[in-house]
């Protein structure tokens, strides 16, 4: 038996099962998402709109009353609002997790949302008893970057935890002790494949992910937005909103250029091993900038750019409420706020004293936003080179077609 080199080693074709699943997935996302796109776009405009005409009526911007900072008013909401960003986020990336799992790892047939409802409230829980004090810290600064890394882990684990069952049926005839493989967190052992189906896992987890928080910010923003400008809601309510914005914008902030700093900046590595005749593991070829999922270059510079368009909604919106609630900006019309808003995250860096520290702070932070969106994101992005491997170009050339095709024949 002549033994396989590693170059021979590289060109093993991505699954069949992936290629299945791969197409149901995006069929599954440009059927849920194509809809909501439109939704979601036409309710913008609409509470714009209504922004626009209702306070320019009213004129309701020439605010007689201002709100009166009280520290107790900060001791008694954060802790609410910390519980309800928590809670939010965890339904946003429950959501992405089961989309991803329903598909790549089957499983008995449970109501989903009783599933979502019975980890909402119990897993967390169950894993506050195990985490190390740093980890709970991190969950109550940004509950989103705790809970995106969580479940990005859950993926893997859940992917070993089932290919070690028959009746989940993952892999196909894989035994990554007896070919090249590399070594993850856990010492479990991961061959090519294997490292396909996780990595397919983490793309579609991070693309549901990216969309369900667009359409999360787009309802904030709505309902915020809304109640800000009823007349019987009270100054200390309205601030009490705005903690519940501030406290997400953070979340979401820390998530958002965590992951995008790490993506542009840091580069992956695996060293592929193999167990010789002696029994001896033996490192045999080092790959240098490894992806960990399939995210391709459009796809990057689409998720910055959505994630760009969620940092400009939640700061127009903290503008807002600022305005009618603690400082007054001088400004007239709603969509003075959102053009302001525009303006800051298209590198309007020239900083001005708006003699209040909060619209200060604001304002470089949402500079620092853009430039790690912008700079190190897109223009990192389009700079990026997005070759693909053999085996990958072959699994492109068969797959596309096909799902233009599915699409096609669905009216997708």
């Amino acid at each position: 038996m002549i033994e396989q080199s590693f170059e021979e080693y590289l060109k093993t074709p991505i699954k069949e099962t992936d290629r299945c699943k791969y197409k149901k997935m995006e069929l599954k996302i440009d059927k849920m998402y194509g809809d909501w796109k439109l939704i979601f776009f036409l309710l913008f405009l609409l509470v714009l709109g209504f922004l626009i005409v209702g306070t320019s009526i009213f004129d309701y911007f020439t605010v007689k009353e201002l709100y009166t900072f009280k520290w107790k008013h900060i001791i008694l909401f954060l802790p609410i609002t910390v519980c309800i960003n928590f809670l939010g986020s965890k339904v946003v990336h429950l959501i992405a997790y089961y989309s991803v799992i329903k598909v790549y790892i089957p499983r008995a047939k449970k109501d989903f949302w009783c599933n979502i409802l019975k980890l909402l409230f119990m897993e967390y829980n169950l894993k506050i008893k195990k985490k190390h004090l740093i980890n709970i810290v991190k969950a109550l600064f940004s509950p989103d970057l705790h809970l995106a890394m969580h479940y990005k882990g859950k993926l893997e684990r859940k992917f070993i935890k089932a290919r070690k069952d028959s009746k989940y049926k993952v892999v196909e005839n894989c035994n990554c002790a007896l070919t090249f493989f590399y070594e993850v967190d856990n010492g479990e052992k991961f061959c090519l494949q294997c490292a396909d189906t996780v990595k397919f896992m983490k793309m579609f987890f991070i693309k549901y992910s990216n969309w369900i928080n667009l359409y999360y910010s787009v309802f904030l923003m709505t309902l915020f937005a809304v109640l800000t400008l009823i007349p019987v809601m009270k100054l200390n309510m309205s601030f009490f909103l705005l903690i519940i914005l501030l406290h997400r914008l953070f979340s979401r902030s820390i998530e958002i250029g965590t992951a995008f700093y790490k993506d542009i900046v840091q580069v992956q590595v695996r060293v592929f091993k193999k167990i010789n005749i002696n029994n001896e593991v033996i490192p045999v070829r080092y790959i240098h900038a490894w992806r960990n999922s399939y995210i391709r270059k459009p796809m990057r510079i689409s998720l910055a750019l959505h994630s760009l368009i969620e940092i400009i909604l939640m700061f127009f919106i903290c503008y807002l409420i600022i305005d009618t609630t603690i400082f007054q900006m001088k400004l007239h019309y709603a969509y003075e706020f959102l053009l302001s808003a525009i303006s800051i995250s298209l590198f309007n860096i020239s900083y001005s004293d708006y003699k209040f520290w909060l619209l200060n702070v604001l304002h470089v932070w949402q500079i620092i936003m853009s430039f790690i969106l912008i700079i190190l994101s897109i223009a990192g992005y389009l700079g990026f080179s997005d070759e693909v491997t053999e085996r990958e170009e072959e699994f492109f050339r068969i797959v596309l077609p096909e799902i233009k095709k599915a699409k096609e024949k669905e009216g997708v």
